[in-house]
């Protein structure tokens, strides 16, 4: 119970950093469909992916911390 807003804001990170990522694509998908959102996922390099690990690892990290210590 004491952790319950630390779960919340993990929630919170977790709703706002998955909505980044699919504005991205949907932003692709504006631009030229299917083939324009597959052209960006075909482009993805290590720094992308990272950049993407290192935007949901909070998250999940809040989430692990709370659920541990509760």
């Amino acid at each position: 119970m004491k952790y319950k807003a630390l779960v919340i804001l993990a929630k919170i990170w977790l709703v706002f950093a998955l909505s980044i990522i699919f504005l991205g694509y949907l932003q692709a998908y504006n631009d030229g469909g299917w083939s324009e959102v597959l052209n960006k996922l075909s482009n993805l390099n290590v720094g992308k992916i990272i950049g993407i690990v290192i935007t949901l690892t909070p998250g999940f990290v809040l989430l692990w911390w709370a659920k541990k210590y509760e």
